[in-house]
């Protein structure tokens, strides 16, 4: 359990350092005519479940590179929104995913499972 919280942790740190680049890359507004919501950080991925805990709603994911999240490809385990039906996957098959960034965590928000070749 400790190893999947570091796992986790490690994500969000890696989150956090490609969301300050990317603010300090861009300039900011002059003057916005209306103060929105920010849209919440969202990230695609393809990789193979490794592991698939239904009752505690986590994925183990041996994703490829994440470039837009600057992550290299590693395995990792994310938990998974309530709205992601996880029952339509299993450990072993190759699914994209959707993690968004939901009170500091990456969580899985969409799962997908890929053609099968």
């Amino acid at each position: 359990m400790q190893l999947k919280l570091t796992r986790i942790i490690f994500a969000a740190a890696a989150l956090c350092t490609a969301v300050i680049a990317v603010q300090a890359a861009e300039p900011a507004p002059v003057s916005p005519a209306k103060e929105s919501a920010a849209a919440p950080a969202t990230f695609r991925g393809i990789g193979k479940l490794l592991d698939v805990d239904v009752p505690n709603r986590l994925v183990t994911v041996d994703h490829d590179d994440m470039p837009s999240l600057g992550m290299p490809a590693m395995t990792m385990d994310f938990p998974v929104a309530i709205s992601v039906d996880m029952t339509v996957v299993r450990a072993g098959e190759t699914v994209s995913f959707v993690l968004t960034l939901i009170d500091g965590i990456l969580t899985v928000t969409e799962l997908r499972l890929l053609d099968s070749p």
